[in-house]
Parts: structure tokens; C-alpha cells; sequence
């Protein structure tokens, strides 16, 4: 079975779709970091993806009320949560059993409650 990612980049938010900010790759440096940081890119922010402009152009993404344009070198170091593990997350509420359920459900997983292991 191929590994299913719970985190996407900026550069793979689909068009018109929200993410929350989960953090950048450990490979950016603190300079653009922190410049990212000063724009409003914390951890906890919901960001979409505005317009995605053909041929490799920068892409246009929003965040605490502000539009910004970011290349793919730097949209791809700005990490996201899946808004399938948002979904599920609600769900989870109730209970760990929905979490996976709902996440099954979403990817279209069979069996995803099948053999599930206590965490402690």
C-alpha cells in the first residue's frame, strides 16, 4: 500500500482548498523563516491557495487576511495540515476509533478499523 502523507506543501494546495499551517521543512533557513513569520505564517493559521498561474509562475496564497505570491522553491519549504486530517480530527472528538474511520471513509481505505492497536 503507498504511504499516505497527513501534510501537504503550499505548492500542493489545490486551488480554491484551505490548509492549516502546520510549520516549515526543517530545510528553510531561519532568514526566510522569520520573514515568513513577520508576514503571518504561524503555526495554527488557515491558508488557500488564491490562483495557480500555468507554466511554473509564482502562485498567489492567503493568510490572515493578506495576499501573498510565493515561487515553488519557497511554497514547497511551508508545510500544511491535509484538510482530510481537519475532518477527521472534528470527528475525533468522540473517539480515537473515529479518527481512523473517518480517515478510512475519506481515502477510501478498506479496513480501516480492522486490527486497531491501543496507543499507550
Amino acid at each position: 500500500m503507498a504511504e499516505q502523507r497527513t501534510h501537504l506543501t503550499l505548492w500542493d494546495l489545490p486551488l480554491n482548498e484551505a490548509a492549516e499551517l502546520i510549520g516549515f521543512a526543517e530545510s528553510l533557513s531561519e532568514r526566510y523563516r522569520g520573514r515568513l513569520q513577520e508576514f503571518g505564517f504561524y503555526s495554527g493559521e488557515e491558508i488557500s491557495c488564491q490562483q495557480q498561474p500555468g507554466f511554473g509562475a509564482p502562485r498567489v496564497f492567503r493568510v490572515s487576511n493578506a495576499t501573498y505570491c510565493l515561487d515553488q522553491e519557497l511554497a514547497e519549504q511551508v508545510l500544511g495540515l491535509d484538510w482530510c486530517c481537519g475532518v477527521a480530527i472534528i470527528s475525533a472528538f468522540l473517539a480515537r476509533e473515529v479518527f481512523v474511520g473517518t480517515l478510512g471513509t475519506i481515502m477510501g481505505i478498506e479496513g480501516a478499523e480492522d486490527n486497531i492497536v491501543p496507543l499507550v
